[in-house]
C-alpha cells in the first residue's frame, strides 16, 4: 500500500509564490510503522492513570520503567508527577528519592491547599502525609486511590 508525504509547497504541483513547488513522493505504510517502532522502542511509555475528572496534571513523568540502573536516566528531577484538583484543595506530587539512585524508593506525598476567593494562587498549603514505596505498580495503586477520594485527613 502506497501513501503519499506532502514534500514542500502546495499539493498540485503548480507554481507557489513564483517557485516551483516540489512534489509529492509516495512512501510505504510499512516504513510509516517501522519508524513509529523505532520511536516507540527509543522512548519508554507513560504509565497508565486513571485520572478522575477534576484534576489536572501539572507534572507526567512517570513511566513504565521499573528503577534500575540502566533506567536512572528516566529518574531524575524534583518531580516526576504531579497533579491539582483546585475544586477540593488537592495537590498530589511523585518524586524518586535520592534522585538517580537505583536503590532509592518512590515518594508520594498529599497536600490540602487553601486558595484565594478568585481560586488563582494557593494561600497555604498543609503536607498530609508522606508514603513511601519500592515498586511502580504499588505507587500506581496508592496514587489512584488517592485521586478517588473526595476529603483527605
Amino acid at each position: 500500500m502506497t501513501a503519499f508525504r506532502r514534500i514542500r509547497g502546495n499539493w498540485n504541483g503548480k507554481r507557489c509564490c513564483g517557485l516551483r513547488s516540489e512534489f509529492t513522493a509516495p512512501i510505504r505504510i510499512a516504513s510509516l510503522r517501522e519508524e513509529e517502532k523505532d520511536m516507540a522502542e527509543a522512548k519508554p511509555r507513560l504509565q497508565p492513570l486513571r485520572i478522575p475528572g477534576g484534576w489536572k496534571t501539572d507534572v507526567n513523568m512517570l513511566y513504565e520503567l521499573e528503577p534500575s540502573p540502566d533506567t536512572m536516566d528516566r529518574f531524575y528531577g524534583p518531580i516526576l508527577f504531579s497533579a491539582t484538583h483546585r475544586n477540593l484543595g488537592h495537590e498530589i506530587y511523585v518524586r524518586w528519592e535520592p534522585e538517580g539512585d537505583p536503590l532509592g524508593r518512590f515518594l508520594l506525598q498529599r497536600y490540602l491547599l487553601k486558595f484565594d476567593e478568585k481560586g488563582s494562587s494557593v494561600l497555604e498549603g498543609y503536607l498530609v502525609d508522606s508514603v513511601y514505596f519500592r515498586e511502580r505498580l504499588q505507587l500506581v495503586d496508592r496514587l489512584e486511590m488517592y485521586m478517588e477520594l473526595s476529603k483527605w485527613t
